[in-house]
């Protein structure tokens, strides 16, 4: 998708309209209500805006002047719909020698998706996983919805399909807040589609060798029988649960056994967990760098749960995010 093209192709720009998927591009009302608008000059700068776009989607960098040629337009027209494109948090632009060149942002490349041809996981892996997305909050939650989905060719377009007929506008958004709602979403989508019972009590394993009867001990001994204290040991269950589903830990599962670096630096952070798990207590401050893990009860735990949660679930996402990140940008897959 992120080539580099000496010429445009020239385009029509009154047919980009006909390749659109209106499910997608409903989250981007500019780029879409053409048909809304009477006057043919607010038709013609709506659709020349969305097939800027397009050409943007089919090259890395593209300057004014290339736009203009493919679409046999004036320039301040062309620069006048770049500008708004801009606004939307859908292109960004760069200055290169004397030139000012254009290239999507993650946004757009989110957005790009409404074209059949930008839709199949492998070419959004491949921009996805350039290196300036390196820690980008959107591309993280984009490639960890395509690997929870284990490689399933329409993964994303399926996924924000359903997430469009929500009636989400993504226009004005920041890439951070559409990140973690999109992971919130999805988190939602791997629960609704559970068919067989979860396998709640094995995921304390795939990050402790500490197992399930272990843990419930330990957390027996913790709480104080009391019928507050019991109804915080079930709003821990329910946390078990939201780990359970967090798309980060289904995506990390499904590479685990084909990627031997994953493997070995899970065996690490087990040994390390082990021996942390046992200490009553706990002074740890979690700082995230990608989207949140987004289990915002144990933080207001007494302090053994919160403690023991910490190390059950908190620690592990912390540690998946940053593995992820290492897999999806430097380039170590195996």
């Amino acid at each position: 998708m992120h080539r580099r093209n000496a010429e445009l192709k020239t385009v029509n720009y009154r047919l980009v309209g006909r390749k659109v998927d209106p499910k997608i591009l409903k989250m981007f009302p500019s780029l879409s209500n053409w048909n809304a608008v009477d006057k043919r000059d607010e038709k013609d700068a709506i659709l020349q805006r969305l097939t800027c776009f397009y050409l943007l989607g089919g090259s890395n960098a593209v300057s004014l002047s290339e736009l203009s040629n493919a679409l046999k337009t004036q320039k301040a027209a062309v620069a006048k719909e770049l500008k708004m494109l801009v606004a939307l948090g859908l292109v960004e632009s760069a200055k290169k020698r004397k030139a000012v060149e254009y290239m999507l942002t993650t946004k757009g490349l989110l957005a790009l998706m409404a074209f059949k041809e930008f839709q199949p996981w492998e070419k959004t892996q491949n921009s996805l996983s350039a290196p300036q997305k390196r820690n980008d909050p959107l591309a993280y939650a984009l490639l960890t919805i395509g690997y929870a989905a284990d490689g399933k060719s329409d993964a994303i377009y399926s996924a924000l399909c359903k997430y469009a007929a929500q009636g989400r506008n993504l226009e004005q958004v920041e890439g951070e807040v559409a990140a973690e709602s999109l992971l919130t979403f999805y988190r939602s989508e791997l629960r609704a589609c559970e068919v067989a019972p979860p396998n709640y009590l094995g995921v304390f394993k795939e990050f402790t060798t500490t197992g399930f009867q272990d843990v419930f001990r330990m957390l027996l001994m913790a709480i104080k029988p009391t019928a507050e204290d019991y109804n915080w040991l079930v709003e821990f269950f329910n946390e078990v649960a939201e780990f359970y589903y967090d798309p980060a830990r289904v995506a990390y599962v499904n590479l685990l056994p084909e990627n031997k670096t994953l493997k070995d630096g899970l065996e690490e952070f087990k040994k390390t967990q082990d021996q942390l798990i046992k200490k009553e207590g706990s002074n740890l401050e979690v700082t995230f760098t990608v989207p949140k893990a987004g289990l915002s009860k144990i933080e207001t735990m007494p302090p053994h749960l919160r403690a023991i949660g910490m190390r059950l679930m908190l620690e592990p996402i912390k540690f998946i995010n940053k593995e992820l990140c290492r897999f999806y940008w430097e380039n170590k897959k195996e």
